[in-house]
């Protein structure tokens, strides 16, 4: 049996994700009106569309000099003397660095961007089900093992496939890097009332106190390499959906994120 990670409420180690009211969106809803002139989130939408833009410029020269780095790669690809040797590595570390960066400035466009959301009643198991099928091969490399609880019938929700499955994926990639020596992920969905809930929890290494308060920041990340964009994108999303997510977790015992999503109106059962 999977190991059981129970939180006591009144812990601390329980942290939720501060979001707004959540709001209800029907398939095909548009999203909200722009606030009005003055309004504080005008500028802030400004600012967005000025980062936006920024990555864009930055994105394009990166291209060019991965292209450039790419040729003079297979110019150099059968060294002859040490010289040569040492200036392939260079080329190909460069090549690295210009590939991290293109990583960094496309997770800062999907989140300054503020992507259009396309919403449809959905089964919320079905999603699921498709991204364990699709990292089923890399958990089963890391020795992972997968055990999906998966409550049938569920009522539709009004989601955005693409969307939602960034978020889901962001969690099911932190598990498994959380697992550095093999574990268990524990999957399960079940509805609460008025909300459809889906767990994710690993056996991992956990996260202190200190992490826990700072993972919903932008740009934080304790992984090597990492940029520090998944959980607030994966946060954003839901929000966007109108949904909550929290996080408990204990160094050396797991991690666990929970997350709320509203039923609509008239939500059928699958």
């Amino acid at each position: 049996m999977p190991q059981e990670l129970s939180p006591d409420p009144a812990d601390s180690s329980a942290v939720t994700s501060p979001v707004s009211k959540p709001r209800l969106l029907e398939p095909g809803s548009p999203r909200p009106a722009a606030p009005p002139p003055g309004f504080r989130g005008t500028r802030l939408a400004y600012l967005g569309a000025l980062a936006g833009g920024l990555a864009h410029e930055i994105k394009n020269p990166l291209s060019t000099i991965g292209l450039n780095l790419a040729l003079m790669r297979e110019d150099w690809q059968n060294p002859q003397s040490p010289k040569e040797a040492r200036t392939l590595k260079k080329i190909e570390l460069l090549e690295r660095e210009v590939r991290r960066l293109e990583t960094i400035v496309r997770d800062f466009l999907s989140f300054a961007r503020g992507d259009e959301y396309r919403f449809e009643l959905l089964d919320l198991n079905e999603v699921v089900g498709e991204l364990l099928e699709f990292t089923e091969a890399e958990m089963r490399l890391a020795q992972i093992r997968v055990h999906s609880e998966l409550q049938r019938p569920l009522p539709h929700l009004s989601l955005d496939r693409d969307h939602l499955k960034q978020a889901v994926l962001n969690l099911l990639t932190n598990a498994r890097q959380a697992m550095a020596q093999g574990g268990e992920l524990i999957v399960r969905t079940r509805r609460e009332g008025q909300v459809v809930v889906l767990e994710i929890t690993d056996t991992g290494k956990g996260m202190s106190p200190e992490v826990r308060e700072r993972c919903w920041e932008l740009f934080f990340s304790t992984r090597k390499g990492g940029t520090g964009y998944g959980l607030p994108l994966t946060k954003r999303i839901l929000e966007e959906h109108g949904g909550l997510i929290d996080v408990w977790s204990e160094p050396d015992r797991g991690t666990r994120f929970t997350i709320r999503i509203p039923i609509p109106p008239g939500g059928s059962e699958s």
